[in-house]
């Protein structure tokens, strides 16, 4: 999470920021509310890949509430 690119992606009541270096980006997301919810992560990528469970995600990111989710994801080749 040193090197590399930084930028916040919009998330409703959710702390949401990616970090890319080459063709990997790392998206951290907090959910510090009450509520659970969902994050759209619209980017070309070949795949999204839940760091903690080792689950590949395939549509929104849900996220529980008081939780986080770190996420791996690779772009696709141009």
């Amino acid at each position: 999470l040193r090197k590399g690119g930084f930028s916040w992606i919009e998330g409703k009541k959710m702390i949401v920021y990616e970090r890319n270096y080459e063709e990997e980006s790392i998206i951290v997301i907090i959910n510090n509310s009450t509520d659970s919810g969902k994050v759209k992560y619209k980017k070309n990528v070949a795949e999204v890949i839940d760091l903690m469970t080792n689950e590949k995600i395939t549509s929104d990111i849900a996220v529980t509430q008081m939780s986080y989710k770190i996420l791996l994801s690779r772009r696709n080749e141009k």
